[in-house]
């Protein structure tokens, strides 16, 4: 009888680890961020061009983090977002503000965790402009810049 109960008891173990093996178990998918380009000078449009692994029926937002803060500031560039099938649709585009060069973050927060759900490098580059494309020799060329370290020294070159 003791025998008995012992097949029992590990006849019913076999059957649950095999059916424990027979369910299928379905990983997280990762959330990614796509962005229109990886670098660009201030004032570029700046295109969310999408992502996937979000729960289906979301919304939150997608943000250009100034400050490297991780969080939603006010002043900010944003944008609302949803992911109606699990892929992230944030219509419209995110202005890169006026910030020095440097690597800044895209995020995107679907509020009800406490953690970002996929983020995206971008890099702010200088950029330098003169009011005319040609000049004579004597005359006066304004040339003005974005994207630098308020502390940054420039020099300026003709190259001939």
């Amino acid at each position: 009888m003791k025998h008995s109960r012992f097949f029992r008891i590990l006849t019913a173990a076999v059957v649950l680890a095999l059916l424990m093996l027979a369910i299928p178990l379905t990983p997280a998918l990762a959330q990614t961020l796509t962005l229109s380009a990886s670098t660009g000078p201030t004032g570029m449009a700046l295109q969310v061009a999408g992502g996937a692994g979000f729960t289906a029926g979301t919304s939150g937002f997608v943000w250009f983090d100034t400050d490297g803060d991780t969080v939603r500031d006010t002043g900010e560039p944003v944008l609302s977002a949803t992911a109606p099938t699990g892929n992230l649709i944030a219509p419209g585009y995110l202005t890169v503000p006026t910030v020095p060069r440097a690597t800044y973050y895209v995020y995107v927060d679907v509020p009800g965790d406490a953690t970002i759900d996929a983020t995206a490098p971008f890099v702010v580059t200088p950029t330098v402009t003169a009011n005319v494309s040609t000049a004579n020799v004597g005359d006066t060329i304004t040339v003005a810049g974005t994207g630098f370290l308020g502390t940054a020294s420039v020099t300026i070159l003709f190259d001939t």
